[in-house]
Order: structure tokens, then sequence, then C-alpha cells
């Protein structure tokens, strides 16, 4: 099997949304700073995303972006380790499985098709290495966007470590004053 040449892991925010709409109704700058990480990962920042792997081809509406992206950076350093790996969200109905044969990576989707019934539907393959890229630029990428559109959302503890541990603040000017602004902002 040799890998396909079509690797992306996308993202769009859902028609018709704006900044005030990545976050719940209401919410104002004490909620963001304060907000426990589940509340933040699962709850805020929706969009729809979209992943190519060949052939294969997923698409979920109303996911939350971060948990994907965390998921799926998850899926793919568990999948190094153990040589398989699931991304699941059974709440969407969406099941993804990762199978590593040295460097090559079989990507499957998986239907439901009855309570605890799954069939195979699509398959891809990949390198190891086009997989983790295409994982770590989706999840600057949602970062930067939402922190871009919300420039507050850094006043949480959770959202500035991942925008550092993902290297938003290093991929050009404006994303490293917003990270300096709102850090100023945070020490007032």
């Amino acid at each position: 099997m040799k890998p396909d040449e079509r690797v992306d892991v996308s993202f769009r925010i859902l028609d018709g949304a704006d900044a005030g709409e990545l976050l719940p109704a209401g919410t104002n700058a004490d909620d963001i700073r304060q907000a426990p990480e589940w509340e933040v990962r699962e709850r805020w920042m929706l969009g729809a995303v979209t992943l190519q792997v060949g052939n294969l081809l997923v698409e979920a509406e109303q996911m939350p972006l971060l948990d994907f992206g965390l998921s799926l950076e998850f899926a793919l350093r568990d999948l190094a380790l153990h040589g398989r790996s699931d991304l699941s969200f059974p709440d969407r109905s969406l099941l993804i499985r990762f199978t590593r044969d040295g460097d090559l990576v079989s990507v499957t989707h998986w239907q439901p098709t009855g309570p605890r019934e799954w069939r195979a539907t699509t398959t891809g393959s990949a390198t190891y290495v086009q997989l983790a890229a295409a994982a770590a630029r989706f999840l600057r990428a949602a970062l930067d966007l939402c922190t871009q559109a919300c420039p507050d959302l850094l006043l949480n503890n959770e959202i500035e470590r991942l925008y550092r541990h993902a290297a938003v603040r290093e991929i050009g000017e404006a994303q490293f004053i917003r990270h300096t602004q709102m850090m100023r902002r945070r020490l007032q």
C-alpha cells in the first residue's frame, strides 16, 4: 500500500457565525478567564471539520474544534506507541481508526449500522508524518482564527497554554502581538 497524495484536516466556522458565536451567549471576560478545560474544549468554538486522506473524506458539523484537534493529536501519539488507535466521538456517530504498519498509516472511517454495530466505509493511507503535520496545522489554524476573532480567549489558562504549545504566536507578528497584549492585560 502506498500513501495517498492528499492529506488534509481543515475546518470552517459555521455559516453566518461571528466572533460572538464562537462562545456561549452572554460569555464575558471573567467567564472566559475562569472556564474549566472541559468546557473550553467541548462547548466552545464549534465548526465544521473535514478530514481527507486520499479518497477518504470525513465531514462533521457542529464539532468542537479544540476537542477534535486535541483528540486527533492524542490518537496519533497513541498510534505511534501501539500501532493502532481510534478517534471516536460517539455522540456524533464518528469513528476513525488508524492502523500503522511501519511509517504507513491506514485511516478507516466507520459508520454505525445499529446499536453497537459499525462497518468500515472508506479507507485512505498516509505516512505518519503527513498525518501528524496535518493535525498540527489544524490545531494551529483553529487557535489562530478563534483568538483573532475573540482575543479574550487568551485570558483562559488552557487556551493560552494550547496557543503556546501549538506555536501560533510564532507564525507571525500579528499572532505574537495578540499574545503579548493579552498577557499584559492578564497581569492588570
